[in-house]
């Protein structure tokens, strides 16, 4: 599901989506001090998770404690490793697969950015948006997260921002 990262003050920093199975942070690491570990403070941990949809999970542990359990078994520390380098590579492949689509957006941002869409940007969004196989679904849900409509794309103008922009 889609988790929203906080940071230490409780400032939203990002919206991710780390994938069925995946997980976020570094939950081993086999070069980690341990002698280290005992002095951090748990509590002052500079990130926090909290889920952003209903298909979700968090779960937070002591990173000392979990440190020092998994390294104290050499049959778990290797299964530990294997599962950070799996879910690296499952990461990896999805970061891929999610590029054009941040572009889309990236490029929808510019578009919309003057509250409006001139003929020339909205066909560049849409041959970008073919090229790339991005679906109606996900091009609304895109207009939707930086407050457009589909009619309002079509337009070329927000509603709210067409007399403003008459009077300029």
């Amino acid at each position: 599901g889609n988790v929203s990262v906080f940071n230490g003050t409780n400032g939203h920093v990002v919206d991710l989506e780390p994938g069925s199975g995946a997980w976020l942070g570094e939950f081993y690491d086999p070069n980690y001090d341990l002698k280290v570990v005992h002095e951090i403070n748990e509590e002052a941990s500079p990130v926090t998770y909290k889920c952003a949809s209903k298909n979700c999970r968090t779960v937070r542990f002591c990173r000392a404690t979990l440190q020092k359990f998994i390294s104290g078994n050499p049959r778990l520390a290797n299964a530990a490793v294997r599962a950070e380098v799996d879910d690296l590579w499952a990461k990896i492949r999805t970061s891929r697969s999610q590029q054009p689509k941040q572009t889309y957006k990236a490029m929808l941002n510019v578009a919309v950015s003057d509250g409006r869409i001139d003929p020339q940007e909205r066909c560049m969004l849409r041959a970008f948006g073919k090229r790339q196989g991005i679906t109606v679904t996900e091009h609304e849900a895109m207009l939707a997260s930086v407050g457009w409509t589909p009619k309002e794309f079509e337009k070329g103008y927000k509603s709210a921002t067409r007399k403003w922009l008459w009077w300029t």
